[in-house]
C-alpha cells in the first residue's frame, strides 16, 4: 500500500468512520447454528429458529436462565450494539430433561467433575469445564436432553478429588442439586415452559440512562401509507392529520410490549411528552405483544397510566411496519423494545431512539426545528 492512498492509517481510519456509521467488521454476516439430527450429521436452522444474528459475535454460552428446563443461549458481540443478547428458548416440546447442579466437597471446586446419565439405554457424558469460548461461560448446571425416554436408569459422577458416586435418581423433567457429601438430592422448583415469558427472566438492574435522539442519514423509511388500528377500534393514518391541518405536527411512533421494563419506565416520559406538544408533537404507542396476549395490552396501558392511543400490531400489519424500519434498525444493530420512531409531516423517518427514550434530546430536537 503506497502513501498516496494514506497507508495503513487511512485503512483504519475509514474503518473507524464506517464503524461509528454503524457499519458491521463482518460486513452484517449472519450467524449460523447448527442442529445435531441423531444420525451422523447437523442441519443449518438459524433462519428457521431466529438464531441468524446479524451483529458481530464474539462470545455465546449456553444456560437455562429462564428456570424452565431447556438451554437458552446469551450471546456478546462487539463494535455493534447490542453488546449482550438473549436469545430464549420457548419452543414447544415433548421432550424430557434432567438438571444437574453438582456441590463437591468444601473448598474445592465444581470443575473437571464427570456425569453419565443413562436414560432410554442411551449414556451421556458431561464435564464441567471453566471457559466455554471467548470470554464466555456455559452455566455449571448440567443439562442432559433426554428425548422420549421417560425414566432414568443410571446417574454416575466422579468428583474432581476422583471419588465415583452411583446415585439414585430416576424421575425425569426435575431440577436436582447433588452434594458430595450428603446422600440426600434436593429437588429444585422449576417453572412452566411458556412462549411470552420475559417476566420470568432473574431480577437485574435495568438501564435507566435514556437513550439520546439520533437522526436518520441517508434513505428515510416511508411510512405515510400505512392505517394502524388501535385497541380501541379507531384508525389512525399516519400523516392525515398533518396533511388535513396543515400544522406541520410530528409523529412518535413508540414500539413497546406488556412485558418490557424499560418500556414501562419510560411511559411517564412519553406520556408527558403528549400532554405538553399537542400543537407540534403527538404520540402513538405500538404494542408488539403476541396475539396471545391482546388482552393484556389494554389492561398494561391503563394500569401504565398510557393515555395517547395504542395499537396492537398482529399479522399482516406487524410486518408491514416491521419490514419498512428493518434496515433502518439492522444498522442500529437489531429491533430492541422499547425503540421510537420520529415521522416527519410527510411521515417519513427523520429521527429514531433504540432504548427508554430521552425526553431532553427530543425537546430539543423539536426547538432546533421550530428555529428553522
Amino acid at each position: 500500500m503506497t502513501d498516496e492512498t494514506g497507508g495503513w492509517a487511512g485503512v483504519w481510519a475509514q474503518a473507524k468512520l464506517n464503524l461509528q456509521r454503524g457499519w458491521s467488521w463482518s460486513g452484517f454476516e449472519r450467524s449460523v447454528f447448527f442442529v445435531n439430527d441423531g444420525a451422523a450429521s447437523f442441519r443449518e436452522l438459524s433462519n428457521v429458529l431466529g438464531t441468524d444474528q446479524v451483529t458481530d459475535g464474539r462470545g455465546l454460552a449456553a444456560g437455562d436462565i429462564d428456570n424452565d428446563g431447556d438451554l437458552d443461549l446469551v450471546g456478546t458481540c462487539s463494535r455493534t450494539p447490542p453488546h449482550v443478547y438473549v436469545l430464549r428458548n420457548d419452543l414447544r416440546t415433548e421432550r424430557h430433561f434432567l438438571l444437574l447442579d453438582l456441590v463437591p466437597r468444601e473448598r474445592r471446586s465444581v470443575a473437571g467433575t464427570k456425569v453419565l446419565v443413562t436414560a432410554g439405554g442411551r449414556t451421556q457424558r458431561r464435564d464441567v469445564a471453566l471457559g466455554s469460548g471467548f470470554l464466555a461461560q456455559h452455566a455449571l448446571t448440567q443439562h442432559f436432553g433426554l428425548g422420549a425416554a421417560s425414566a432414568i436408569e443410571r446417574v454416575e459422577i466422579t468428583w474432581p478429588d476422583g471419588e465415583t458416586q452411583v446415585r439414585e435418581l430416576t424421575e425425569v423433567d426435575r431440577r436436582v442439586r447433588i452434594r458430595q457429601e450428603d446422600d440426600e438430592i434436593e429437588t429444585l422448583a422449576l417453572v412452566s415452559r411458556n412462549q411470552n415469558a420475559t417476566f420470568r427472566l432473574p431480577a437485574v438492574e435495568w438501564d435507566a440512562r435514556g437513550s439520546t435522539l439520533w437522526l436518520v442519514d441517508g434513505k428515510r423509511p416511508d411510512l405515510s401509507d400505512l392505517v394502524l388500528t388501535d385497541i380501541d377500534a379507531k384508525e389512525h393514518a399516519l400523516i392525515a392529520a398533518e396533511r388535513e391541518s396543515g400544522s406541520g405536527e410530528m409523529l412518535l411512533l413508540n414500539l413497546w410490549a406488556t412485558w418490557c421494563e424499560n418500556c414501562r419506565r419510560e411511559m411517564p416520559e412519553l406520556v408527558a411528552l403528549n400532554r405538553a406538544s399537542p400543537a407540534e408533537l403527538r404520540v402513538l404507542g405500538v404494542s408488539l405483544d403476541d396475539d396471545e396476549r391482546a388482552s393484556d395490552v389494554r389492561a398494561t396501558s391503563a394500569s401504565w397510566g398510557i393515555d395517547f392511543p395504542v395499537v396492537h400490531l398482529t399479522g399482516d400489519a406487524r410486518e408491514a411496519l416491521l419490514s419498512r424500519i428493518d434496515a433502518l434498525m439492522t444498522r442500529a444493530g437489531g429491533l430492541a423494545l422499547p425503540t421510537s420512531l420520529l415521522l416527519d409531516p410527510d411521515g417519513k423517518v427523520v429521527a429514531a431512539a433504540r432504548g427508554a427514550l430521552d425526553g431532553e434530546s427530543l425537546r430539543l430536537f423539536l426547538e432546533h426545528r421550530r428555529a428553522r
